[in-house]
């Protein structure tokens, strides 16, 4: 086994085994957060296309789409995870795919790769950037996460089982996206990084050029 689908195969099965929990402990959006979706999708007319990658089980960002009278595409490479955004939200489209493997055939509206790029290794990120970049309208939105530090790749558990982490540094993040055919329009830390381990997290909203 390579060492990605080690990765791969790692979180999967986490995400396997805490699925439930995982989908219940899922809340709404904060204040910044919703601020930052209500840029990227305000745009967007109604009954588009969404794209989610990573999307678990649609919460919270499955439920803001629909709310606004999108159709969202929802890819994740956890079948139990998908399982459950089936049941609740059967009007969706949900694909089982590693978000490395995926393909789209055509343009989407929006991209959104919210708390998910960061379990991949790095050196898959700026591949992803350029493909996200391919489904894209000059204009449309690309908003995602990543983590805030510069650092190696880590474990680090959740729900007591264990995940693999990984970023590149800020600024390389952002010369990926900008080298991907994007102009980035925000860059802000929803999570402090702190003293005790906690890397922080960041979200990026850009724009195809």
């Amino acid at each position: 086994m390579t060492a990605a689908n080690a990765v791969r195969s790692l979180n999967r099965s986490a995400y396997e085994a805490i699925a439930v929990d995982w989908d219940n402990s899922r809340g709404g959006l904060t204040k910044d957060e919703a601020r930052l979706f209500d840029l990227a999708l305000r745009p967007v007319a109604i009954h588009s296309r969404v794209l989610d990658l990573g999307c678990g089980t649609g919460r919270p960002v499955a439920d803001l789409v629909i709310q606004r009278k999108l159709h969202l595409i929802g890819v994740d490479n956890s079948p139990a995870m998908l399982a459950l955004a089936r049941r609740r939200l059967p009007g969706c489209e949900w694909v089982l795919a590693p978000i490395e493997e995926f393909v789209l055939t055509s343009e989407v509206a929006a991209v959104v790769v919210w708390d998910s790029i960061f379990h991949i290794p790095r050196e898959h990120h700026a591949q992803i950037f350029q493909k996200v970049r391919t489904w894209l309208a000059t204009g449309a939105s690309f908003l995602l996460t990543v983590g805030g530090t510069a650092g190696g790749p880590f474990t680090a558990s959740m729900h007591n089982e264990l995940f693999f982490f990984d970023s590149l540094p800020l600024h390389r993040t952002h010369a990926d996206i900008l080298d991907a055919g994007f102009k980035i329009e925000a860059s802000e830390y929803l999570d402090m990084p702190s003293e005790h381990g906690d890397r922080g997290r960041v979200a990026i909203l850009a724009r195809a050029v």
